[in-house]
C-alpha cells in the first residue's frame, strides 16, 4: 500500500530558484519514486511580495503532485522592515512577534485549511524552512506526523521567543549540516528529538562544456563565479567591494560571474557579469569553467552551491562568517576561507596562481561529495525517518 507524503513548501517549481524552495523540489522529486507524494505550497513566485502568479489548484511538476493555494495578502515590505526593526530593537511581546510572522507571510488561510481537514489523509507532512507562515502556523495543525527541515542559520529571527514551542513540536528533525544541528540543540534544547543530518543529493549533468560556455558569453581569463541570489544578506555588498579592490592589484584581472535573481543593484563594470537565472546545464557549464566558486554569505543551512562546484573539481572560497561553510571546507578540504580583505586577496592569489594546488582541492571536494551527498543515501534516511513514525 502506497504511502501519502505532503511537502509543504512557502513556493515552488523549476523556475523557483530559492535554496530551501530547489531542496524541497530535489527531494519530493527523489521520493516520489517510494511514496505517493503531494506538495502543498502557494501560488507565489515572487519571495518579497508573495503575490498570486501560478494557477491555483493541481497540476504535475516534473511528475509530482502540486496542490497550490492563494495567498491571503501581498506582503508590503517597507511596513514589514519597520516591524522587524521594532522587534530587534525594543522590549516587544509574543503577540508582537506572531505579528510580525503574519506580516512575513506567505500566510494562506486555504492551504491551512486543506491540511487541518487532510490530516489524516497524509502518513507524514515534511515542512522544508522554518521563518514562514506555512510551517509557523502549519506544523501544529499536524504535529503528530510532521517532520522539519528548518533550514536555519544564526540571524535575529531565530532569536525570536515563538520559535521555542515551534521546534519541540514535529516528530523528528532532518538537518542540514552537523553545525546546524549544533545550533538548535544549543538554542532551543532539542537534543532528545529524533533527528538525522540529511543534507540533499547533488548531481550534474553528464557532461559539463566549459570551453562552449566562455565561447557563448564572450569570456575569457580566470572566473571567480557566485551562485545565488544577489542580495545584501547574501554577503554581496562586502563580495563587490572585495573584488572591484583585488581585482585592481591583480597580476591576471578576474572576471567576477554571477548567476541567480538580483535584490540589490549589481554594480555596472565590465568585469562584473551577472547572468541572471540560468539552467542548470548552463550553471554546470559555468562552474566548471571557473577557476573558484565564491561564498560570501554568513548565513547559511548548507551550501548547494559549493556542493556543485566540487561536482566540478572547482574549489570554494568561503567566508569565516558561517560557520556551517567554514565545516564544509574543513570536513572536504575543498577550498580556503577569509575573514578579512586581506586574507580574501591572499586565498585569490593562491587559488588563481597555483592551478595545481586548486586542482587538488578541487578532487578532494569531489570526493567528499561523492561519498556524502549521493542520493542513495539521502532517500535511504528519508525512508527511515517517515517509517520511524509508525
Amino acid at each position: 500500500m502506497a504511502v501519502n507524503v505532503a511537502f509543504v513548501v512557502q513556493r515552488y517549481g523549476p523556475e523557483v530558484g530559492g535554496g530551501a524552495e530547489l531542496h524541497c523540489r530535489l527531494v519530493a522529486e527523489h521520493m516520489a519514486r517510494y511514496w505517493d507524494v503531494t506538495v502543498l505550497t502557494t501560488r507565489a513566485l515572487d519571495y518579497l511580495s508573495w503575490r498570486d502568479t501560478l494557477p491555483e489548484g493541481e497540476q504535475a511538476v516534473n511528475g509530482v503532485r502540486v496542490l497550490r493555494f492563494s495567498v491571503d495578502e501581498p506582503r508590503y515590505m517597507r511596513w514589514f522592515n519597520r516591524v522587524g526593526e521594532r522587534l530587534r530593537e525594543r522590549p516587544h511581546s509574543l503577540e508582537d512577534e506572531r505579528w510580525w510572522m503574519r506580516l512575513q507571510g506567505p500566510h494562506s488561510s486555504a492551504l491551512l485549511r486543506h491540511l487541518e481537514a487532510s490530516r489524516l489523509t497524509y502518513e507524514a507532512v515534511i515542512f522544508f524552512t522554518y521563518q514562514y507562515c506555512h510551517t509557523f502556523f502549519g506544523l501544529p495543525l499536524v504535529q503528530d506526523r510532521a517532520l522539519l527541515v528548518p533550514t536555519a542559520h544564526d540571524d535575529w529571527v531565530l532569536r525570536l521567543a515563538i520559535f521555542r514551542e515551534l521546534f519541540r513540536l514535529p516528530r523528528a528533525l532532518l538537518y542540514n549540516t552537523p553545525e546546524e544541528r549544533d545550533l538548535l540543540v544549543s538554542r532551543f534544547a532539542v537534543g532528545d528529538i529524533r533527528s538525522e543530518v540529511v543534507g540533499v543529493g547533488v548531481s550534474a549533468p553528464a557532461q559539463a562544456d566549459p570551453e562552449g560556455f566562455r565561447a557563448r558569453r564572450g569570456l575569457d581569463g580566470p572566473l571567480i563565479t557566485f551562485v545565488g541570489r544577489i542580495d545584501p544578506d547574501k554577503g554581496c555588498g562586502e563580495l563587490f567591494d572585495f573584488f572591484l579592490r583585488y581585482r585592481d592589484q591583480a597580476k591576471e584581472p578576474p572576471t567576477l560571474l554571477l548567476l541567480g535573481s538580483a535584490a540589490m543593484p549589481v554594480p555596472e563594470h565590465p568585469a562584473i557579469r551577472w547572468l541572471g537565472y540560468v539552467s542548470e546545464q548552463e550553471k554546470f557549464d559555468a562552474l566548471a569553467a571557473s577557476a573558484v566558486m565564491v561564498a560570501p554569505s554568513p548565513y547559511e543551512s548548507l551550501s548547494m552551491a559549493s556542493l556543485e562546484s566540487w561536482l566540478m573539481e572547482t574549489p570554494v572560497l568561503v567566508t569565516t562568517r558561517s560557520a556551517v561553510l567554514r565545516g564544509q571546507v574543513h570536513r572536504s578540504q575543498g577550498g580556503l576561507a577569509y575573514s578579512s580583505y586581506d586574507e580574501f586577496a591572499d586565498s585569490l592569489d593562491r587559488l588563481l596562481g597555483d592551478r595545481g594546488e586548486a586542482r587538488e582541492m578541487g578532487r578532494r571536494g569531489r570526493a567528499y561529495v561523492v561519498e556524502r551527498y549521493r542520493w542513495e543515501e539521502i532517500e535511504r534516511k528519508y525512508l527511515a525517518l517517515v517509517q520511524g513514525l509508525g
